[in-house]
């Protein structure tokens, strides 16, 4: 899949690049979240830009503010379904090898 990420701090135009990555799989509890629509949000500029201190495990996927489809859930209860149409409300951040952790998402029809 292809995703925009920074693999360090520093300003937008030397740091963010679009990259081919592995598809993340869900974990128990989990869902993958297609992204549609994904908004700036003043968290993702001040992380990209390093004036939180977050680390960067790998890479960081800057997306406080999305929506878009659920693909798959992972084994277990899950409270979605996939197909459902979802707005992101935490971060979907990715850490290399690692499955996004999307706790707070809402359904919309």
């Amino acid at each position: 899949m292809k995703a925009a990420l920074y693999r360090r701090t520093g300003p937008a135009a030397e740091v963010l690049q679009v990259e081919e990555i592995e598809r993340p799989q869900p974990g128990p509890g989990e869902v993958l979240v297609r992204v549609r629509a994904s908004g700036v949000n003043p968290t993702d500029y001040k992380t990209r830009a390093g004036m939180t201190p977050r680390p960067i495990d790998g890479f960081q996927i800057p997306n406080m503010d999305g929506a878009g489809i659920i693909e798959a859930a992972g084994p277990g209860d899950c409270l979605f379904d996939p197909r459902r149409r979802v707005q992101c409300g935490l971060s979907l951040a990715r850490r290399a090898g690692a499955a996004g952790r999307e706790v707070g998402a809402s359904s919309y029809r």
